[in-house]
């Protein structure tokens, strides 16, 4: 990622589609080393049509810390989901 993301807010935006219906995934955008997941802005991940998914919330980048994305899918049950355009944007403050 770019250092503009350092030192900044940020969020997480892309296209997705589900490939079954009735399962889910997510995109997570977090601070990397940060494993517990506490500190993180997603999108979730439903629909089985192509659908444009926007964080609603925005994830605070300090200088020096690098961003990281999780992308997870399924659990028990198998699932699978494709995303396309997946961009980090700087939000102004």
């Amino acid at each position: 990622f770019s250092e503009e993301a350092c030192g900044a807010s940020n969020s997480i935006a892309c296209w997705a589609i589900m490939n079954r219906k009735n399962q889910g995934g997510s995109v997570r955008l977090g601070l990397d080393g940060d494993r517990t997941f506490s500190t993180e802005t997603a999108v979730a991940v439903q629909d089985t049509v192509w659908t444009y998914c926007q964080s609603n919330e925005v994830l605070f980048c300090p200088k020096g810390t690098r961003l990281r994305i999780d992308i997870m899918v399924g659990g028990i049950i198998f699932a699978s989901m494709r995303i396309d355009g997946l961009t980090i944007t700087r939000v102004p403050e």
